[in-house]
């Protein structure tokens, strides 16, 4: 039986398989209309064209976008993005931003590493009330599972590669949280009237786009999930051919346009307790699955408080269940890491940053880090001490020394608006591809998620929420938002904890600290490095101080990589910059 660890490294794992996607940028200027109108067809002249042809063919140069009014970084789809940021003009919020780019995303992916029945994980700093909020709308477990450990387990988990028995294959199928956590968003902190939030995936649902090659190759790795039932087959095989959709060819979704716009006139209910819940439930039942009416009409988004740290004299807000990242950064402020210099100058700040990163995943102080339930306890001052004092303890190489003078300069978000919003969200479908169930249900990809996470499942019980460890992070200076980061991948608090070390201790601007060299994740007992990240020489004074490091190839790093997107705020000129990383196809657009 694998261990706790090693479920939530999995799970980790998984989430790579599940990025959504490299970035353009674009600065755009038009006055917000009276009537606010989404659609793509009645963007700016040209944008349409120009983003589509991005979609395609994204640049491998992610330039560092700035503006006054409003800045959108988006992990996958140059064209959400852009709608996001049309959102933006036309007088929505942050929120309106990130939903309406979410939305698009999904539909652009058709439901591969995103799905309006994954996981939805928001961070918000709402100006006028000047507080940040925490959303969890993750699974959900299903009430009447009671022996976990049973439920199928995904081919890529097992030695034999043998995919699920398809009588049972309806075990793996959650309570699904997206679309919940899309409403109790908009509710709160939405402007935008919710039709047009909706209106530019429904448009590329119904109006169709070209696809990709990657999208192309991503369908044609999966066919023997994807033939599984006929009407998932049907939403992957071009009429006019009768063969999978191939790059180049035009696809057209509207069985998911008719759900959307369902959606979009009735609220999430559809999906929870209308036809769409009936069709699902009749599906995961027939296929030996005990998800009932009852739990989807059951299914509640969590708001919360944020975990809150302090470093640096800044405050750092995340995800309330998952405290690697605020913990990493209590550890390298209580070792001084930062005075040591540069992790890819100095080999010693390597190696500490690397111990820490460590630690912070497999302390027995701190618990495996998506089951710890004690978040006072992770971030307190008096643990952080304990545990650097341990690390310091355990090798004999030098300490570092005080940390430099604190920089001025201010730093990074996922999405900010002209009215001081700021919003920092992360959604996955969390399993492989379209994962193996082969269920589409009205144009939606189910996610098969429970089928490797039975041991979570069963600490969790019957009916409850499965603790989430994606961490989008917003960070405050004197009560003011100056950064948000967001990454998803192997190495979600690996790269966070990158990217906000780089802005708040080095100075650097989001474009700079995404793109410097990566801290691989730790999943076994090595330590690795990409291939030009770091010199030999380097690499040999850290294996000196006895870290040995495996220099590898972009193909191998990636199972160890994640990505990021992150926009900064700079209070004293007003000025906002984004930019996100080229691992994935996104975007980052400002006006």
């Amino acid at each position: 039986m694998l261990s706790p660890r090693t479920w939530w490294l999995l799970g980790i794992i998984i989430l790579t398989l599940a990025l959504p996607a490299p970035s353009v940028a674009v600065a755009q200027e038009s006055d917000s209309q009276e009537r606010p109108n989404l659609s793509p067809a009645d963007w700016s002249p040209g944008d349409l064209q120009q983003y589509m042809k991005w979609q395609l063919n994204p640049a491998t140069d992610r330039p560092l976008v700035k503006g006054t009014s409003g800045v959108i970084a988006a992990s996958s789809s140059p064209i959400a993005a852009r709608a996001g940021l049309e959102a933006l003009k036309q007088g929505g919020t942050a929120a309106d931003a990130v939903l309406t780019t979410a939305l698009a995303q999904i539909t652009m992916s058709m439901g591969a590493s995103i799905s309006y029945a994954g996981v939805f994980e928001l961070v918000y700093y709402d100006a006028e009330s000047d507080h940040v909020y925490a959303l969890d709308a993750g699974f959900q477990t299903v009430s009447s599972e009671t022996d976990p450990l049973t439920i199928p387990t995904l081919s890529y988990m097992n030695s034999d590669r043998q995919p699920p028995d398809p009588k049972q294959i309806g075990r793996t199928v959650l309570v699904p949280g997206f679309m919940a956590g899309v409403e109790a968003t908009h509710r709160r902190f939405g402007k935008l009237p919710v039709s047009q939030v909706f209106a530019p995936a429904i448009y590329f649902a119904e109006n169709g786009f070209e696809v990709s090659d990657r999208l192309g190759k991503m369908i044609a790795y999966r066919p023997q999930f994807l033939v599984r039932r006929e009407e998932t087959k049907a939403v992957f095989t071009n009429p006019r051919t009768g063969d999978f959709y191939k790059a180049g060819d035009t696809v057209r979704q509207p069985e998911l346009a008719h759900t959307l716009r369902q959606v979009a006139e009735l609220g999430a209910p559809y999906m929870y307790t209308g036809a769409w819940a009936e069709k699902l439930v009749a599906t995961v039942q027939a296929d030996g699955g005990l998800l009932s009416m009852q739990d989807m009409a059951s299914y509640r988004v969590q708001w919360a408080e944020p975990s809150q740290a302090t470093y640096r004299s800044t405050e750092i807000c995340s995800n309330p269940n998952a405290y690697g990242v605020a913990g990493a950064l209590k550890l390298i402020e209580e070792g001084h890491i930062a005075g040591m210099g540069h992790y890819t100058e100095s080999p010693l700040a390597f190696f500490w940053v690397h111990n820490i990163l460590r630690a912070v995943r497999t302390h027995p102080q701190y618990g495996c880090l998506m089951l710890n339930t004690q978040p006072a306890k992770w971030l307190d001052d008096g643990t952080a001490q304990q545990v650097w004092q341990e690390l310091a303890d355990q090798y004999t190489v030098p300490t570092p020394s005080p940390p430099l003078p604190m920089s001025d300069h201010t730093s990074s978000v996922v999405a900010a608006d002209q009215y001081g919003n700021v919003a920092a969200l992360v959604h996955s479908i969390n399993t492989s591809l379209w994962g193996e169930s082969g269920i589409v249900i009205d144009g939606v990809s189910i996610p098969d998620a429970a089928g490797f996470q039975q041991q979570l499942i069963q600490s969790a019980g019957p009916g409850r929420k499965l603790p989430n460890v994606t961490q989008p992070l917003i960070a405050l200076r004197d009560g003011h938002p100056i950064l948000a980061v967001g990454a998803i991948g192997t190495a979600i608090d690996y790269d966070t904890t990158r990217a906000v070390l780089n802005m708040l201790a080095f100075d650097m601007d989001p474009k700079a600290a995404i793109t410097a060299p990566s801290l691989l994740a730790s999943l076994d007992d090595h330590e690795r490095a990409l291939a030009g990240d770091y010199s030999d020489d380097f690499v040999s004074q850290v294996g000196a101080l006895g870290m040995q490091v495996e220099v590898v190839d972009a193909r191998t790093a990636s199972r160890f990589r994640g990505a990021v997107v992150a926009l900064a705020i700079d209070q004293a000129t007003h000025t906002i910059s984004g930019s996100a990383a080229s691992a994935t196809r996104g975007a980052s657009c400002a006006y």
